[in-house]
């Protein structure tokens, strides 16, 4: 049974190729009307080769009467043609000539139309991952990334492979199937009529009898795919827990009933896919017996009824093809038009909202690292999460002088991590002004974040070298070897890395699994400073250091003092007492600054966080 859903059924066919059309640019239009000629070409190929048949068979049966008709004695009389032995000869000739044309140009063209598809397969999937990961960072948190993973490798499959490709293909077979019904029309209007209508009837309410399903279908497996990229995401993410724990088959079932689902989308479309073919068939010959007994019962001659028989059962395949693809491209684009509206909507939000930053870029003028040369300055700050009531940060003010070394401090959730994305510029505050000697950060954003050094609490590592780990998203001939080894030292790396076989050129697997949680964390750290950067942003970025290791760090972040600006969140006390100062936060605001000393005395709750540690 097919799950009801209560959202809304897919939008109407208009509206989605509406959307399909923002998808592509002007050139994949232009491209597309030059296919769309190419296919009025093939049609027209198609049905004079079809037209073609019933005359050579006449002319077979009574080669005599081509003679009576003056065009053709003028053609065979300038070929020399004068028996009816060479007219045999020569229309063979010339039936094999049409076909093996109209053949080549219709391989020809169905080449063209697939590298046209899977081009644009690959600039629309392009697209997509790199508005995606051009996004900001409130976009990312907002959404779970299994339905990035959806939409780049699937949902933009889907759109070409269930979209563009049947509509090709349905325009390409209605051209074919509308000239061959002009032909027939032509021949016998009322027996043509008669057929058209009965194979159009059988192809519509066939596809009308499962469209409904197909959408059920596709709305369901479109959901389950995300789903499944999610059960693997997650499975592989805690797999070491799992493996402990025993509690593998909790990821495997739901990833399997997902599956499932996916499963059973498939095997219907497959199904129906297969049986229009046989189905069409069986009323195609059905009503080809039919037009001959008619033809017998109105008391027509052999002679003349064989080349009506002959042109009917070629163009009934030939329309029984075309029926087919075209209740089969109908089914497809019913499936596929549900992957349409999650990708334009991203694609539509992300690409508008990337021209105003563009435009912004355009009118900061030079986009160099920003030097600070007095100080950073927040000035009633305000910031709430998307559908939340409540502030995560309430009037935040706080100045930082060049060269200080500052600390935020306070229990979970008291807005640490919050305060310091808005200084990162990844979350704009709701009020307020953060600025640097005096200029909004965001008159240059990016100019302004080339400056920043920042080591997360979590480092995630790529499956690599730790040479790329730390020159992260630069290539190979453009890293500077001189800033790489200067963050090593910095970091307390460079002992460790000279114990390998391969240096910093050893691949440390995926998320560093070959390291210590320490030496993840180093790396993180040689990462922020490979580019040396003037302000350090440093999020618990010692937590996962044994205490030998993170003294040793914190020492020489200590010496850059005075060199470099640095804003420290910190889980142990005894890592910031040698900040300038001391920003103790609860529930989104700064209820206390001063030193270390200072506030141990002043205030309880820091006394007993001091305590603990």
């Amino acid at each position: 049974m097919i799950k009801q859903t209560t959202e809304p059924n897919t939008e109407g066919l208009l509206t989605s190729l509406n959307r399909l059309r923002f998808l592509f640019n002007r050139r994949d239009k232009i491209v597309f009307l030059i296919l769309l000629v190419g296919m009025i070409i093939g049609a027209f190929l198609e049905t004079f080769s079809i037209g073609m048949i019933p005359a050579f068979i006449s002319a077979a049966m009574n080669p005599e009467k081509i003679l009576q008709y003056a065009p053709a004695e003028a053609i065979l009389g300038f070929l020399g043609i004068t028996d009816t032995r060479g007219i045999l000869i020569w229309g063979c000739a010339a039936l094999l000539f049409v076909f093996t044309i109209k053949t080549l140009y219709l391989c020809f063209q169905y080449y063209l139309q697939i590298r046209f598809a899977q081009n644009r397969r690959f600039q629309l999937t392009r697209r997509l991952f790199t508005a995606y990961m051009s996004a900001p960072y409130l976009f990312h948190i907002q959404r779970n990334s299994s339905e990035f993973l959806r939409n780049t490798i699937s949902e933009s499959s889907q759109i070409i492979n269930r979209v563009l490709m049947p509509l090709l293909s349905l325009t390409m077979q209605g051209m074919i199937g509308v000239s061959i019904m002009v032909l027939l029309l032509a021949v016998q209007p009322v027996m043509a009529t008669v057929a058209g209508a009965v194979l159009g009837f059988a192809g519509g309410g066939f596809q009308w009898l499962v469209k409904k399903k197909i959408i059920a279908y596709s709305r369901a497996a479109q959901e389950h795919r995300k789903l499944m990229f999610k059960s693997i995401q997650q499975g592989l993410g805690v797999i070491k827990e799992l493996r402990i724990l025993h509690r593998e088959k909790h990821f495997v079932a739901s990833f399997v009933r997902s599956l499932r689902e996916t499963i059973k989308e498939a095997r219907f479309q497959g199904v129906t896919g297969k049986i229009t073919a046989p189905y069409l068939e069986f009323v195609a010959v059905a009503g080809l017996l039919g037009i001959t007994l008619s033809l017998i019962v109105m008391g027509q001659k052999a002679e003349s009824v064989a080349p009506t028989l002959a042109l009917f059962a070629v163009s009934f395949v030939k329309l029984k093809n075309s029926i087919s693809a075209v209740v089969s491209g109908v089914n497809q684009l019913n499936s596929g038009l549900v992957s349409i509206q999650p990708v334009y909507n991203d694609l539509m939000l992300l690409e508008q909202r990337k021209k105003k930053n563009e435009l912004k870029k355009s009118n900061a003028g030079e986009q160099r690292r920003w030097h600070m040369t007095e100080a950073l300055v927040l000035k009633d700050i305000c910031f709430r999460y998307p559908n939340c009531g409540e502030y995560a940060l309430k009037d935040v003010n706080l100045t930082l002088p060049k060269g200080h070394c500052i600390a935020l401090v306070g229990q979970t959730g008291s807005g640490k991590t919050t305060l310091v994305d808005t200084i990162l510029g990844l979350l704009e505050p709701e009020c307020g002004r953060i600025s640097v000697d005096g200029r909004d950060i965001y008159s240059n954003l990016r100019a302004w974040q080339t400056n920043i050094g920042y080591i997360p609490q979590f480092i995630y590592l790529t499956d690599d070298s730790i040479r790329r780990n730390i020159a992260l998203g630069i290539d190979d001939a453009q890293i500077n070897e001189e800033q790489l080894w200067q963050a090593i030292r910095a970091a307390q790396l460079d002992g460790f890395a000279q114990t390998l076989p391969q240096g910093v050129d050893t691949v440390i697997g995926e998320r560093g699994i070959k390291l210590s949680g320490g030496q993840r964390q180093r790396i993180g750290i040689a990462r922020a400073l490979y580019h040396n950067p003037e302000i350090l942003i440093m999020d618990e970025a010692t937590s996962a250091l044994d205490n030998a290791t993170e003294k040793a760090v914190i020492k020489s972040i200590s010496q850059l003092k005075g060199e470099k600006t640095i804003i420290m969140i910190a889980h142990r006390l005894s890592t910031v007492q040698n900040s300038d100062t001391l920003y103790f936060m609860k529930d989104g605001k700064v209820e206390i600054s001063g030193k270390y000393d200072e506030l141990i005395d002043l205030h309880d709750e820091f006394r007993q966080m001091a305590q603990s540690n």
